[in-house]
């Protein structure tokens, strides 16, 4: 298939991926009302030509939706499989997919449950991604 799993890192993501490093969660804010958005913006979408600053948010959410691939639609997870990609609600109105190691596992939380999030390498010396806790 020749798929990468390395993120786009630009400009506008780089301090995401960049407090990834950290194990921390950022997000873009408008200065102005103070709310966050996502995705990356060079200005606040809240604002006309808002300014923008990055702030630091509790890693957890409430868990929207979840979808199981036991099927590799990418090669370089296909000894991962089954794993879980979760639609997780960080703050109003702002959702981020994250990734589930153990989809099939009894303690996995419900649809509508609080999920703590982490970053952590999908494969070996790969980037860390959001990931669901399981812990």
């Amino acid at each position: 298939m020749g798929d990468t799993l390395a993120p786009l890192v630009n400009d506008l993501s780089r301090p995401f991926w960049e407090a990834t490093a950290d194990g921390r969660l950022v997000l873009p804010h408008c200065r102005d009302t103070g709310a966050p958005f996502w995705p990356p913006a060079p200005t606040s979408p809240f604002r006309i030509a808002g300014a923008v600053e990055w702030r630091e948010i509790e890693a957890a959410g409430i868990l929207l939706s979840l979808v199981i691939y036991r099927r590799a639609f990418q090669n370089e997870l296909a000894a991962e499989l089954p794993y879980g990609i979760a639609l997780v609600e960080v703050a109003e109105n702002v959702r981020l997919l994250a990734h589930v190691k153990m989809p099939d596992a009894d303690d996995l939380p419900g649809v509508g449950t609080r999920v703590g999030l982490c970053f952590r390498p999908l494969l070996e010396a790969g980037m860390a991604v959001l990931t669901v806790d399981q812990a």
